[in-house]
């Protein structure tokens, strides 16, 4: 690790926010004009790694979105590569759905939008994240609520021929069965995927696969390839159906059967929350609602 106070690019470390698999992350401030940063360092302990982490500062530099954290410098330190982002204050959403066990539709609602808002930019730029989960989206301190994408080291290219690797396959049940398959046919379509986990859990509380406490970790994540998920309406028999097609059309195996974009997906949630929503004001069920709706 590197000392607090070593000066990489224009930033000194201030202090160590954490570390991981693919390296340290640090406090920074910039030595002109102060302004604070996280900065990731990545050792260059083998090619595969230096390409990963080249691949994540290309991602973040195509894209400027305010759901999508901001690169602001990238550089190489001895035998160190690194790059700054801007400097946030807040949790994972990992973190706040512990707080937050079950959402109802229309909570959930808004962290759906920023989510999608973001995934819109990212494949805007033909890049698939690949390794969309709770803690890789942050929630920022404050009001209102501002939702940002995290750890883009996965990122790949959707023209790109190059082969994924074991260690690049995503998370255990967050990832698409295509990603898990590892058959060429990962686009953007596999973080629909990622993000129909994440709001089926936001929903319920649990995942999409229920997971045997004697099971291999291989097999879990062979689950998305090997299984159907669990219908959502089976989790929270009182979800409205058509909130609860949306999430299910996310986690359909085949990708052709999930909805085309991340904009789609919001405008449907949309639609579906806001008719819950309507119905339960006017003391009338959600089939009502939709059989009244133009």
């Amino acid at each position: 690790m590197l000392q607090i106070g070593s000066v990489l690019g224009s930033y000194r470390l201030t202090s160590l926010l954490g570390s991981g698999a693919m390296g340290v992350v640090y406090g920074a401030q910039h030595e002109r004009s102060g302004e604070r940063a996280a900065i990731k360092v990545v050792g260059i302990a083998d090619e595969e790694t230096k390409l990963r982490f080249e691949r994540e500062a290309r991602a973040l530099a195509a894209i400027d979105d305010p759901h999508v954290v901001k690169l602001l410098e990238v550089g190489e330190h001895r035998d160190a590569l690194y790059y700054a982002m801007e400097h946030l204050e807040g949790h994972d959403l990992g973190v706040h759905m512990q707080l937050h066990r079950r959402m109802a539709a229309t909570d959930a609602l808004p962290y759906v939008e920023q989510i999608c808002a973001g995934l819109t930019a990212v494949h805007a730029r033909g890049i698939v994240h690949r390794d969309i989960k709770p803690g890789n989206v942050f929630v920022c301190d404050g009001l209102p609520l501002s939702l940002k994408l995290l750890d883009f080291g996965l990122a790949r290219q959707v023209n790109t021929q190059h082969q994924l690797t074991v260690g690049g396959l995503g998370t255990p049940l967050f990832a698409a069965p295509e990603q898990v398959a590892n058959d060429g046919r990962c686009d953007h379509r596999a973080d629909i995927y990622a993000l129909g986990v994440v709001v089926y859990r936001m929903l319920s509380g649990e995942m999409p696969f229920d997971v045997p406490e004697t099971a291999r970790a291989l097999a879990v994540f062979m689950m998305p390839l090997m299984r159907d998920p669990i219908p959502l309406a089976q989790r929270c028999p009182q979800i409205d159906a058509d909130i609860a097609r949306a999430v299910d059309r996310c986690l359909t195996r085949d990708p052709g059967q999930r909805f085309d974009s991340a904009a789609e997906l919001a405008a449907s949630f949309a639609a579906a929350a806001h008719r819950s929503r309507s119905a339960t004001l006017v003391g009338v069920g959600p089939a009502a609602a939709r059989a009244e709706s133009p």
